[in-house]
């Protein structure tokens, strides 16, 4: 009992919740999409007292069917904007991952995706200016990346070892990587770790002993450490201490190991056993969106991908094994459509110019949303019904998992595709910048109520393109694309595009 004054004072303490609209009419899917996505992000506002969160806070959990927030999806919702929408809220996600251990702090959860903290503590920064978190986040991911150097770094390529982005699941890789034994209790046959416990003989020698490289981690890596340096410049501070790697050696290596030149994309995994030159969405878009691909491979990125008929899958093709026994399924982590991959997607898209590509990612989760009335976890990708996957289990059968509800970062990653990927917000630590692409000239479209550091934004967009014609602030025009932090209050902003 509670529970409910505690979150209802929690809600209310924050800004009314932001209004997108995309014409003047009841009916609205793109609007209901988004409300829904709202109203999942706050279903999952719970309470929690973890980690160097101290007393109990409300934290934005993974889903309503998950306990607690983890590092990956906490980073992700973070990133995505539930830092911009919720920043108290957010800032308790972030910190109740982190950990101190004989008096240094670090980063928790399953090492490969920690560094993926480091950017969405960076974003947190760039949404509220809160520099006494921002001093907590650089001391904490100084020491992760530290450790991560020195468990993790395979000097001789120039690259971390580790799992991929958020596939813990072993339905995320190739064989033999599937060889994870019998259940004895402790964790799961289908997590990735355990695959380490059950094959000393093929485990690295040093680290927790995954010998695999794979592209989304290697890019985090690199960009965390553009991260980094970017906080040691707020703080005022000299980085401590030199690293063996950087993001510009993490860069070259990538280019250098993962590219493919057939293929005309990166490799999704090198390892010992065999690379795996599949499609990795989430690697793809990294390397696009932080720089790693140059325009002419990013080109090559963009055309050369697979998509099903309800979007972009998370790996593909779904692995061999998996087919061979269930012909008309695919697995858990590969060949699948989930909502936070096809975001990632959405603003490498939106960086290379693909307006239409964009609206289609947009409209597609959307009709999701509204046809389920919540964001699933995960979706088929020839039927488009949510749908789990199949994946090894504890009972010694492959089973279809079931696809968790109203989950955060499928909620918080339609709220991303609006906010980057329509509206073209890049947020810096001098303000905002506007670079809509807007495919279709729609009624009206419109974001009211947006709260920013001490401002609240209406923002309106007239007519379709690609190229910004006119940026308003309060009646008047600017002269450049950029809002300043500096502001504060109601802020009306009107961009008017011009057609292309």
């Amino acid at each position: 009992m509670a529970l409910l004054p505690f979150l209802t004072a929690t809600l209310l303490a924050q800004n009314t919740p932001p209004i997108f609209k995309t014409n003047n009419q009841e009916s609205d899917s793109l609007s209901m999409a988004f409300q829904l996505a709202l109203g999942d992000i706050a279903t999952n506002i719970r309470p929690i007292k973890r980690g160097l969160l101290e007393t109990e806070c409300p934290t934005l959990f993974a889903g309503l069917d998950y306990v607690g927030p983890w590092t990956r999806d906490a980073s992700i919702n973070v990133f995505f904007g539930g830092g911009l929408l919720y920043p108290e809220v957010a800032k308790n996600t972030l910190i109740c991952q982190l950990e101190e251990i004989d008096g240094v702090k670090r980063i928790g959860g399953q090492y490969w995706d920690s560094p993926l903290w480091i950017i969405a503590a960076w974003e947190y920064y760039l949404f509220t200016g809160d520099t006494d978190f921002l001093t907590l986040a650089y001391e904490a991911g100084r020491n992760q990346m530290e450790h991560l150097e020195a468990t993790e770094y395979s000097s001789d390529m120039g690259l971390f070892r580790g799992a991929s982005f958020f596939n813990d699941g072993i339905a995320g890789f190739p064989e033999p990587f599937d060889e994870t034994g019998e259940y004895k209790g402790g964790h799961w046959i289908s997590t990735i770790t355990t695959w380490v416990e059950e094959n000393p003989d093929k485990k690295h020698p040093v680290g927790v002993g995954l010998p695999m490289h794979c592209l989304s981690t290697n890019v985090i890596y690199a960009e965390a450490h553009r991260k980094l340096e970017a906080m040691a410049k707020v703080l005022e501070v000299t980085p401590k201490p030199v690293f063996k790697s950087s993001y510009n050696s993490l860069k070259a290596s990538i280019n250098t190991h993962f590219w493919n030149t057939e293929k005309g994309w990166y490799d999704y995994m090198l390892s010992p056993f065999g690379d795996s030159p599949v499609q990795e969405t989430a690697g793809l878009a990294w390397a696009i969106l932080y720089d790693i691909a140059d325009e002419e491979r990013a080109k090559q990125i963009i055309n050369n991908v697979h998509y099903e008929p309800f979007g972009i899958p998370t790996i593909y093709p779904t692995f061999p094994r998996y087919k061979k026994k269930f012909p008309e399924e695919f697995a858990r982590h590969s060949g699948t459509i989930w909502p936070q991959v096809s975001s990632l997607w959405v603003l490498a898209l939106h960086k290379m110019g693909q307006a239409e590509t964009v609206f289609d990612e947009i409209s597609q989760l959307a009709f999701f949303a509204n046809r389920d009335s919540q964001f699933y976890e995960l979706f088929h990708p020839l039927t488009g019904q949510p749908y789990g996957g199949v994946q090894e289990s504890n009972n010694g059968d492959w089973t279809n998992w079931a696809p968790a509800k109203r989950q955060t970062w499928a909620a918080t990653g339609y709220i991303n595709m609006v906010l980057r990927g329509l509206l073209g917000m890049k947020f810096n630590e001098a303000g905002i910048t506007f670079q809509p692409l807007i495919p279709q000239a729609f009624e009206n479209l419109r974001l009211l109520g947006l709260p920013y550091r001490n401002m609240v934004l209406d923002v309106y967009v007239e007519g379709k393109g690609t190229r910004l014609k006119e940026l308003q602030l309060n009646g008047k025009p600017l002269a450049s694309d950029f809002i300043s932090i500096h502001l504060e209050g109601k802020q009306i902003v009107r961009i008017v595009m011009a057609s292309d």
